[in-house]
């Protein structure tokens, strides 16, 4: 059978890795309101109600309003926009911007509105080193993918759409991204300036620190020299005393700042508190995981801890690896984001055979299911990759073309009624079948109590069926059977994330 999603233990796509139960409740009071982030609906989990009060999201952002981690915030009153630091507005807000947003939640969990929105890049500057799907600014190394936004942009803010292949070595270029426990960049936007600019970059302080001189700015296993005599620091109070060891910090300098390893900056801006949840607060939060140890993980700079009740979307505990993309959302309480929901950004699993193989590095691909999957600079693979062998991919989708995150090659090959494929459903065809990233599932042969339900429950094909979503955030689906052709006959069927 395939496992509900909450429970952890043997699972069709995952090695065993048990995940030890809560150690304590989640603090949830706050200013004597309880305050519940929102779990979605479908499958029977209890509707969390939300009230009105204040709570903290971030994560790449979308136009249409403001919408960042599923939420769709409205202005509020008085509202203010920053962009990089200085005033905008929201027409001045882009595609895969990393984005702060401070306001409110609406009941439903999918609406608020937002008292202030800060949007600011992770490093600008002189690009350098273009490979595949990769490149260096500022020593900080970038990796794109299919789902990176990149666009020309002058200094008016008229933008124009532009692919990885028009970007070049010395173009200048202002990456926003996530940051992996190596400390690359995983670019979300990479905007190319038809006008100089001046470069930038985000970081840690580090030893060595020569008082009122210089200090390293890390990032994982990056690491650059800052020379900062005579420059200026914000917010108002902060200075070269502050500058310690584990300090967030923004470095800004002048076209061309960076040389031969050593950043020299006019301005330094300390990590800006105004966008820290208080205690109880709800906090929503896109990211790379790393430091993964138990119930405990980072996602960027924010520590996490799951509990016994913390909910699982798109996968499973066990799914839960360093590099994985993920949403969490929960209260903070002593200083960590205590997780009710853990969404996973890289929903697409496959666990088939591999019928083609280009190669093992970035720029090769493998072939299961009939799908080509792109190896990438990013992707971990775990074995000896070979044509013919089975294989658990983990992944993320653009259109129908799949990127790896996770190869796992298996001891042996598929079981030929146990091949599965797990993703959003794209369309849906009466109660008989459905797509996935370009690939049939036919449900005409699904065994009696194979349409599962969130919680694993068995329900009718036409209660399956109806709770089935197409439009983004689309229904997410596992499916296990045999595989001709372009379909997978499905043997089972379960609602992974009803959205």
């Amino acid at each position: 059978m395939i496992r509900d999603n909450k429970q952890v233990g043997k699972e069709d796509f995952v090695m065993e890795k048990n995940l030890t139960a809560g150690i304590f409740g989640s603090v949830l009071l706050m200013l004597g309101v309880f305050f519940l982030a929102s779990c979605g609906g479908g499958g029977g989990d209890a509707p969390i109600q939300l009230s009105s009060v204040p709570g903290f999201s971030a994560g790449t952002l979308t136009k249409g309003s403001v919408i960042v981690n599923g939420v769709k915030f409205d202005a509020a009153a008085g509202a203010t926009v920053v962009i990089d630091d200085n005033p905008g507005t929201e027409a001045g807000l882009r595609d895969g911007m990393q984005a702060k947003v401070k306001g409110t939640m609406s009941s439903n969990g999918t609406t608020g509105v937002f008292d202030k929105v800060q949007a600011e890049p992770e490093v600008r500057g002189t690009m350098t080193g273009k490979g595949v799907d990769n490149f260096t600014v500022i020593g900080q190394p970038v990796i794109v993918d299919d789902l990176t936004k990149v666009e020309d942009c002058t200094a008016a803010g008229v933008c124009t759409a532009r692919t990885f292949n028009d970007l070049a070595d010395t173009n200048e270029v202002e990456v926003h991204g996530i940051r992996d426990d190596a400390g690359r960049v995983h670019a979300t936007r990479v905007e190319r300036h038809i006008e100089d600019t001046l470069d930038e970059v985000k970081g840690t302080v580090a030893a060595p620190i020569v008082a009122g001189t210089s200090f390293a700015l890390a990032n994982g296993a990056t690491t650059i020299t800052v020379v900062f005599t005579g420059a200026t620091f914000s917010p108002a109070g902060k200075s070269a005393a502050n500058l310690v060891a584990g300090a967030l910090v923004e470095v800004h300098g002048g076209l061309n700042a960076f040389n031969a390893g050593t950043f020299t900056a006019t301005k330094i801006d300390f990590d800006d508190a105004e966008f820290e949840a208080l205690e109880g607060q709800h906090f929503e939060i896109e990211g790379l995981v790393s430091g993964l140890s138990g119930n405990n993980f980072k996602v960027g700079t924010m520590a996490v801890q799951m509990t016994g009740s913390t909910i699982f979307r798109g996968g499973i505990a066990a799914d839960l690896a360093n590099n994985i993309r993920v949403e969490v959302e929960g209260h903070k309480a002593s200083g960590i984001l205590q997780v009710e929901k853990v969404k996973f950004k890289d929903n697409i699993r496959i666990e088939a055979d591999v019928t083609a193989l280009t190669g093992t590095t970035a720029g090769n691909t493998l072939t299961v299911l009939g799908k080509t999957v792109k190896i990438a600079t990013m992707t971990e693979i775990n074995g000896a990759l070979v044509g013919g062998a089975g294989v658990r991919v983990r992944g993320f989708a653009s259109g129908s073309t799949i990127t790896a995150i996770r190869i796992d090659v298996q001891s042996g090959t598929t079981n030929a009624n146990a091949n599965v494929i797990q993703g959003p459903v794209s369309a849906v065809s009466g109660t008989s079948s459905m797509t996935m990233v370009g690939l049939t599932v036919n449900t005409t042969a699904v065994d009696v109590g194979g349409f599962r339900d969130i919680n694993d429950a068995s329900i009718s094909a036409a209660s399956f069926f109806s709770q089935l979503k197409t439009t983004a955030p689309a229904t997410i689906v596992k499916a296990k059977g045999t595989f001709a052709g372009t379909t997978l006959t499905a043997k089972e069927v379960e609602l992974e994330d009803p959205n």
